[in-house]
C-alpha cells in the first residue's frame, strides 16, 4: 500500500473541501488518536490533512458571555485556561482525569470527542469478530469480554462505550459544536454529534469533509457549580468504567437548572434527562435524589458481566450531585 499524501492547508474551508473531495482523506491534529488507528489497521487513508495552520487552537470569550474553545486546542491548554477554570470546573476535572500529562499536552479537544471505543476486540485487531472492523461479522463483546461495555441502548450491533472524558462534561454543560462543511457552517448539540443511541462506525459521526472548528459553552451556565467524577480500574491513566458530570443552579436550595451526564455507559455521553426532570424545581432530600437516580437507570440494559455499572453509576451521580450542592 502506498504512503498517503500529506497536505497542510492554511484555512478551515480549504481543509474541509480537501476532505470532501477525497473519500480516503483524514484530518490530522494532535495524532494521539489517529496514530493508533493507523497502527491497529482501523484506517487506511490516502491523504492526511494537517490542521495545524488553521488557527483553531484559541480559547476565547464570546460577545454574549459564552466561551469558544478551538477544536485544535490541546487538552492541557484548555484545562489551564483561566476562562475555563472560572466557569467550567467539570471540564477541567474531566481533562485532568484523561490519560497522562504527555497525552494531554498533544491531544486536541476536537479529537477527544471523535475517539473510537477502547473495546479489546476492536483495538486488539483480528481474528476476533468485530462489527466495526467488518460489518455483519458479529460483536465478540456480547458473549466475550464486555466488562467495560455499554449498559444503555445495547440493542444495536456493537455494545462499545464512548471513551471521552471531556465529552461527558461538555454534554452536562449544554455545549454546542460548530462544524464547517462544504455546504457551510452549522451547530450541533453534543447530543446530536455524539448521540448515545447512534451506531458506531469507523468513519465517526462526521463525513463528507465535516470539520469541528469550535466547541461553544453557553453564557447561561457561566456561574454554575459543576463537577466531574470518574471510576476506573487504575487512577493513573485508565479510561472510565463509569463517569459522571453534573452542573446545577440553585436558588435557596431549589434546583433551577440541572445538567447530569454519564460516561462509559453508551456510545455517546448519556444525558440524564429523566433524573433532571424529576429534580428540577425541587429542593430534594437524599431519598428523593436516589429515587430520581433509580428512575433514570431503569432504562439500563446491562450485559452479564457489566451489571456492576448500574450501581456504580448510581453512586457516582449521587456524589456528583452532592458536589454541586444537591443533596
Amino acid at each position: 500500500m502506498s504512503e498517503p499524501r500529506y497536505l497542510r492547508p492554511d484555512a478551515a474551508g480549504e481543509a474541509s473541501a480537501l476532505a470532501a473531495g477525497d473519500a480516503g482523506a483524514v484530518f490530522l491534529a494532535g495524532g494521539t488518536e489517529l496514530v493508533p488507528w493507523l497502527r491497529e489497521g482501523l484506517r487506511h487513508p490516502t491523504t492526511l490533512v494537517d490542521l495545524g495552520r488553521l488557527g483553531l487552537d484559541q480559547v476565547e470569550p464570546l460577545p454574549d458571555g459564552g466561551l469558544a474553545l478551538g477544536a485544535t486546542a490541546r487538552l492541557a491548554a484548555v484545562a489551564r485556561s483561566e476562562l475555563v477554570r472560572a466557569r467550567a470546573t467539570a471540564l477541567v476535572e474531566a481533562i485532568e482525569s484523561a490519560a497522562g500529562p504527555a497525552i494531554r499536552a498533544s491531544a486536541t479537544l476536537g479529537g477527544s470527542l471523535l475517539q473510537l471505543p477502547r473495546c479489546p476486540y476492536l483495538r486488539g485487531g483480528p481474528p476476533s469478530p468485530c462489527e466495526l472492523r467488518r460489518a455483519g461479522s458479529g460483536c465478540s463483546a456480547r458473549t466475550g469480554d464486555h466488562r467495560v461495555a455499554a449498559i444503555f441502548a445495547n440493542e444495536g450491533a456493537c455494545v462499545a462505550a464512548h471513551p471521552s472524558d471531556p465529552a461527558v462534561a461538555l454534554a452536562a454543560l449544554d455545549a454546542e459544536v460548530e462544524l464547517l462543511e462544504p455546504a457551510g457552517a452549522r451547530r450541533l448539540s453534543l447530543d446530536e454529534l455524539l448521540s448515545p443511541t447512534r451506531p458506531w462506525s469507523i468513519g465517526g459521526p462526521l463525513a463528507g469533509g465535516g470539520l469541528i472548528t469550535r466547541v461553544l459553552l453557553p453564557a447561561a451556565h457561566a456561574t454554575e457549580r459543576s463537577a466531574y467524577l470518574k471510576a476506573r480500574d487504575r487512577a493513573s491513566f485508565d479510561f472510565a468504567l463509569v463517569s459522571c458530570a453534573a452542573t446545577a443552579t440553585l436558588d435557596g436550595g431549589v434546583i433551577r437548572r440541572l445538567g447530569v451526564a454519564l460516561g462509559g455507559v453508551a456510545s455517546g455521553p448519556w444525558r440524564c434527562r429523566v433524573l433532571e426532570e424529576r429534580l428540577r424545581g425541587r429542593s430534594p432530600g437524599p431519598g428523593e435524589v436516589r429515587d430520581a437516580v433509580d428512575a433514570e437507570l431503569a432504562a439500563a440494559d446491562p450485559l452479564e458481566d457489566n451489571r456492576y455499572k448500574v450501581e456504580l453509576a448510581a453512586r457516582l451521580i449521587v456524589r456528583a450531585l452532592t458536589r454541586v450542592g444537591v443533596s
